[in-house]
């Protein structure tokens, strides 16, 4: 035997119950979308800066090598970077014998507003 008036209140709950937790489970599957997209980005920011500093190390070394033909570089493009560009500007010192180098190195990922910059100062013997 039935309770009186269980039957009627009860219809439809669990189509309501199902609905909500589908809705949580979506909201939970946006999100970690999003953490994935946010994780994707900030990947590919810190390669570009890996890639950066090993351009300016790279260009660091041809001038410890050979510290006697030390020179400035002028917007040299950078093909391992997006919109990669390379400067290097060397500035004697006091002392003759040794020479202020800076190197920047600067690129712009695809859809970024901003342009981003790497940058070392060290001062190098003329030999």
């Amino acid at each position: 035997m039935r309770k009186p008036g269980t039957g009627k209140a009860q219809r439809g709950m669990a189509l309501i119950e199902v609905l909500v937790a589908v809705l949580i489970f979506s909201i939970g599957v946006l999100a970690a979308i999003g953490l994935q997209a946010t994780a994707i980005h900030n990947v590919t920011l810190s390669k570009e800066r890996l890639d950066a500093a090993l351009v300016a190390n790279q260009q660091l070394g041809k001038m410890w090598t050979d510290p006697a033909n030390l020179v400035a570089v002028t917007n040299q493009a950078v093909p391992s970077l997006p919109n990669g560009r390379l400067n290097v500007t060397v500035t004697p010192t006091t002392d003759a014998s040794v020479s202020q180098v800076d190197i920047v190195v600067t690129w712009q990922s695809p859809g970024a507003t901003t342009v981003s910059t790497h940058a070392q100062s060290v001062q190098i013997s003329n030999g």
